[in-house]
């Protein structure tokens, strides 16, 4: 069982660090601009928007419309490790 819990950890690390690479390429993007950018970065940008959109995606559908800034990935972090820490509680209690 504490197999499963380090298993569950190590997923929940690896979608919150995606989160954050996306956040920060979305900012490199937005300063230096798409066409300035080198083909990898644009090819690793488009790779991690395809890989968060889907859990992205239902949070901007909550979230309210015409914010300056984009609070979904915040948003997303916060449930993904609130989720992460009940299953875990879940799992341990269980044993």
């Amino acid at each position: 069982m504490p197999s499963v819990v380090v298993l569950l950890n190590i997923i929940t690390a690896l979608l919150i660090l995606v989160l954050v690479v996306r956040i920060i390429m979305a900012n490199v993007v937005l300063v230096v601009g798409r066409e300035r950018l080198h083909p990898a970065v644009n090819t690793v940008d488009e790779f991690l928007v395809d890989v968060t959109e889907p859990i992205l995606a239902p949070v901007r559908r909550v979230l309210p419309k015409g914010m300056p800034v984009d609070f979904s990935p915040l948003v997303a972090i916060i449930v993904i490790d609130l989720i992460a820490r009940l299953l875990t509680f879940a799992l341990l209690r269980v044993m």
